[in-house]
C-alpha cells in the first residue's frame, strides 16, 4: 500500500496566564500557521484535542480562526497528531490544523 508523505509544517505555543483556553488555542493556532507559512483558508480539516471533557478545545476556536465549514474531529490529545497524519496520508485532506490543550495549563 502506498501512502502519501505527511509533514508537520508549523508549531505554535501560547502560555499567557491571563487567557482563556479558547484564547490560548487561537493564539497557538495562529502561531503554528505563521510558522508553516500558510493561511487559515488552506486548512481543510480541524482536529480538536482534549485531555478530559473539562480541558478541551471548543469548536468556536476553529470558527474564530477562519475554519467555518471545515470538518472538525474531536479526539484525545494522545491521538490528535496520529488522526491528522492519517487523514493526510490517506489523501482525505491536504492540510489539517490540530489544536490541543496541555494539562499542565490547568494546574
Amino acid at each position: 500500500m502506498h501512502a502519501s508523505s505527511v509533514h508537520r509544517a508549523g508549531i505554535g505555543f501560547s502560555e499567557r496566564i491571563d487567557a482563556s483556553f479558547d484564547e490560548l488555542a487561537v493564539s497557538a493556532a495562529t502561531k503554528a500557521l505563521l510558522d508553516a507559512g500558510i493561511v487559515f483558508s488552506e486548512v481543510d480539516q480541524g482536529v480538536a484535542g482534549f485531555v478530559d471533557r473539562e480541558l478541551q478545545v471548543s469548536r468556536e476556536c476553529f470558527r474564530v480562526s477562519g475554519e467555518e465549514g471545515a470538518p472538525i474531529v474531536e479526539v484525545d490529545n494522545h491521538s490528535a497528531l496520529f488522526v491528522a497524519a492519517q487523514c493526510v496520508a490517506s489523501r482525505q485532506t491536504d492540510c489539517v490544523l490540530v489544536i490541543g490543550i496541555d494539562k499542565a495549563r490547568a494546574a
